[in-house]
């Protein structure tokens, strides 16, 4: 045994401190004694001489010979009521020792246990005072009284690794006099406990701390005694998580990265659920993906999350807790198949949401569900809902339902009015027509990126409205910049074309004048006006020249698709 030691605590699994065991260990400041010793062994801490105090728990019931002899610097001694033997010359040359209390049941000790000096407190018409005899003096003094029952200030608490929290009396039955705590913890993998109730969490998993009275009173069975039971969560990386047979709940998010991918596994074990409020409110994040195995996304997960516009959904999710993705900015939404149950709130005000495909293992659509999803104009629901809550669908133009199905069943039930339909049918739908194209201007000039704009489809007749510009330019710049032009119908087909609007300086722009009309001068007459032979909207002006012919249109290909439409009965 190392001579230098400063502190000991020796731990639960130790039934037996044996002989010698730390004997001589002068620099040896401070023990922690667990509840299973019963015996100190001959000379285990003699000449410990920088030892100040020392507390045996209850359990111990010998204190051999020569224990504590020559600790030189020891003052203070408490000894538990389960002790019986005091050896010789235990306590012998312990010159600090002036006083010490003995505890009730003590049938044997020496008359060289302690120092003659010493002024030893016992209780009136204990065992104690017959072992005493007349080997020392001693004054006898009223019995401790202890509590009968106690309480604390917690009875379960949940902490995350690394976290403290401190314990303490905070209630306890009868008139007692010594209201001292033992501190215990039957884990300390998961969480310790000083001897004052300060508990700390140090890995995830359960512990049970138990505070118990250092006495108790005659007609007692045992001292009285309280527990907390401490679950404390786990932290790997940016994550605190939990684990429940095997699997990982992951509790709280604590980075700030914006397109988030969360494992599938932590702490080597699989990561099964998304718990309540884990990522709320985080206006970081932009897209998540949720990892395959993922069974159930807990309430408000993903709550307030305003910058959250992508998200990806695994294939084994099953349960979408109550406002999970409440306030979002997520443009669509696919449910996996598996899904039967869709919380309360979960998909509420979600103002950019547009498309939403549900799974035919729908069940339950819970109140509020879509609730003020102003973008969201139409809905298809799978044949087997049994339950739409209260304002489920509400502000949803147009629900369409199989006919015959259970969700026909359902929303007839709930007065909900919906378009029901036989069996898709095979239709064509055209590619929608853009009409953009290519911008000549002067630097300064105002530049209206929708300017001479226009869409068309031959099924949804004018989408101008739905074209979606991206890119951006600089009006005081001059240079060559791109802007993409894009559009959808209702069925899902699309077009796109991306232009170039060159930006000129003011100098150069007389020059580009006069040679795009001596180009035009020269093109053959026949080339003019093509689309507007065809009745095609022709783009207008933008304010300025444009770089090719004057009035002709660039339009998209109109492709045909065969897509599924509903043909409502």
């Amino acid at each position: 045994m190392s001579k230098k030691l400063t502190s000991v605590v020796i731990p639960s699994s130790v039934t037996s401190i044996g002989k010698n065991a730390f004997r001589a260990n002068r620099s040896l400041r401070q023990v922690s004694i667990s509840g299973n010793i019963s015996v100190i062994s001959q000379g285990a801490f003699a000449y410990c001489t920088s030892l100040s105090s020392i507390t045996l728990p209850e359990g111990v019931k010998e204190i051999a010979n020569d224990a504590f002899n020559n600790c030189t610097s020891l003052s203070t001694v408490d000894l538990p009521q389960s002790l019986y033997k005091i050896g010789s010359n235990a306590f012998a040359d312990c010159d600090a020792l002036t006083t010490l209390t003995l505890p009730d049941n003590i049938t044997s000790l020496t008359s060289t246990s302690f120092e003659r000096s010493i002024q030893l407190k016992v209780n009136k018409g204990s065992t104690t005072i017959e072992a005493i005899g007349t080997k020392y003096n001693y004054q006898e003094i009223d019995p401790e009284v202890y509590p009968i029952s106690i309480g604390l200030n917690e009875d379960e608490k949940e902490l995350v690794q690394g976290d403290t929290f401190q314990l303490r009396l905070n209630s306890y039955s009868g008139d007692a006099t010594n209201t001292d705590l033992i501190w215990t913890t039957d884990n300390d993998a998961v969480a310790t406990v000083d001897e004052n109730g300060l508990v700390t969490a140090v890995n995830e998993g359960t512990a049970i701390i138990t505070a118990t009275s250092v006495g108790k009173n005659e007609g007692q069975d045992a001292p009285a005694f309280a527990t907390c039971t401490i679950h404390v969560e786990g932290v790997e990386g940016d994550y605190v998580y939990t684990v429940n047979q095997g699997n990982v709940t992951i509790t709280d998010y604590r980075g700030d990265d914006k397109d988030l991918v969360i494992p599938s596994t932590i702490a080597q074990k699989p990561v099964t659920e998304i718990g309540s409020y884990s990522f709320w409110s985080n206006d970081e994040m932009t897209s998540v993906v949720i990892p395959e195995g993922v069974v159930k996304i807990g309430d408000y997960a993903f709550n307030g999350n305003d910058n959250l516009s992508k998200i990806t959904l695994p294939g084994t999710l099953k349960t979408i807790g109550a406002r999970a993705f409440y306030g979002t900015a997520m443009e669509e939404i696919t449910i996996p198949d598996g899904v039967t149950s869709i919380g309360r709130e979960a998909f509420n005000t979600c103002h950019n949401l547009v498309r939403v495909k549900l799974p035919q293992s729908l069940t339950s659509l819970c109140p509020n569900a879509f609730n003020s999803c102003n973008q969201l104009t139409e809905i298809t629901l799978p044949n087997n809902i049994t339950y739409v809550g209260t304002n489920a669908l509400k502000g949803i133009d147009t629900i369409y339902v199989q006919a015959g199905s259970k969700t026909q069943q359902t929303l007839d039930k709930a007065k909900i009015s919906y378009t029901a339909f036989t069996k898709p049918s095979l239709i064509t739908n055209t590619v929608p027509v853009l009409h953009v194209q290519d911008v000549t201007m002067q630097v300064g000039d105002c530049f209206d990126p929708m300017n001479g704009v226009s869409a068309t489809d031959a099924e949804d007749g004018n989408l101008t409205d739905k074209v979606v510009v991206s890119g951006s330019i600089e009006p005081g710049k001059a240079g060559k910049y791109q802007l993409t032009y894009s559009v959808t119908d209702s069925q899902g087909a699309s077009a796109s074309k991306t232009i170039t609007v060159t930006v000129q300086d003011k100098q150069n722009n007389q020059e580009s004048d006069q040679k795009e009309e001596s180009s035009l001068a020269q093109k053959p007459a026949s080339h003019k006006n093509t689309d507007k032979a065809k009745g095609t909207n022709t783009a207008t002006s933008f304010g300025a020249k444009l770089a090719s012919v004057a009035g002709v249109v660039s339009v998209l290909s109109a492709g045909i698709l065969v897509v599924l439409k509903r043909r409502q009965s």
